[in-house]
């Protein structure tokens, strides 16, 4: 999709963390080849199908939420936060993030954990000049903590803006970036 384009662009020598695993891992690792790149994937068999070059710069996490809860939960820092404080480690709190994908967990279904303590997480790894990428931005759950979240300030002003993209499946894909930053696409 269109996305794809915009997501290469800053990647080489980038710091990129990717929520989620999958058969574009080995192309996520390609396209930045002398940056550094780690995935985030709570499926063991997910990661035992990547390459071992993939699965050495994969962190094996756990998710406690539910799409079936996420609307009520929005708010409820304690369980967004519990995925930030006990499954990243801190090393990879400690890298100044260029880029993070958001993509997963599944979000489809009720059972599924849904993607927002991934970007609660998310906004908690980045810094003022990181831009997020959240994969299927235009589902409701996604668009609600897209806006808590990564749009608005602890005050709540809008503090970031959003550009959306074609994924190329049919979807949509976000792009979360600093309001300042100049993007010429």
């Amino acid at each position: 999709g269109d996305v794809l384009n915009v997501l290469c662009q800053k990647l080489g020598d980038a710091k990129f963390l990717v929520f989620g695993s999958g058969r574009d891992s080995p192309f996520w690792k390609e396209s930045n080849p002398v940056g550094t790149t780690h995935f985030l994937e709570h499926h063991e068999d997910w990661i035992g199908l990547q390459p071992e070059a993939v699965r050495a710069l994969t962190t094996k996490v756990a998710y406690t939420s539910k799409l079936s809860e996420a609307m009520p939960r929005i708010g409820d820092v304690d369980m967004l936060s519990q995925f930030y404080k006990d499954q990243i480690p801190q090393d990879v709190k400690d890298v100044p993030w260029d880029q993070i994908l958001v993509d997963s967990p599944e979000g489809f279904s009720p059972k599924n954990p849904g993607r927002g303590q991934s970007i609660y997480a998310a906004r908690q790894l980045a810094r003022d000049s990181t831009v997020i990428f959240v994969d299927d931005c235009d589902r409701k759950a996604e668009k609600v903590y897209i806006e808590k979240w990564l749009l608005q300030d602890d005050q709540g002003r809008k503090s970031r803006r959003l550009t959306e993209y074609s994924n190329g499946h049919g979807g949509t894909t976000c792009r979360i970036s600093p309001v300042d930053e100049s993007h010429p696409l």
